[in-house]
């Protein structure tokens, strides 16, 4: 998956990343090159969902509309 393009940035909705949830050194080691390739900011991933729902929210408030 990750010579095809496979996100390791992405988060599940616990907040945690690949990484995270990796068993092993072997795999702990092959996605953190990746993530590395990726220029994955760890710290940013994990906000990217909850920033989008204030940039909504926000939205929601200034217009009135759902967006």
């Amino acid at each position: 998956l990750l010579e095809h393009g496979a996100n390791t940035g992405i988060v599940s909705f616990e907040l945690e990343l690949p990484l995270d949830v990796a068993q092993g050194k072997d795999m702990v080691a092959l996605l953190k090159d990746w993530m590395q390739r990726q220029s994955v900011d760890e710290k940013a991933a994990r906000s990217a969902e909850e920033q989008a729902m204030l940039r909504d929210a926000q939205e929601w408030l200034r217009t009135g509309e759902y967006p």
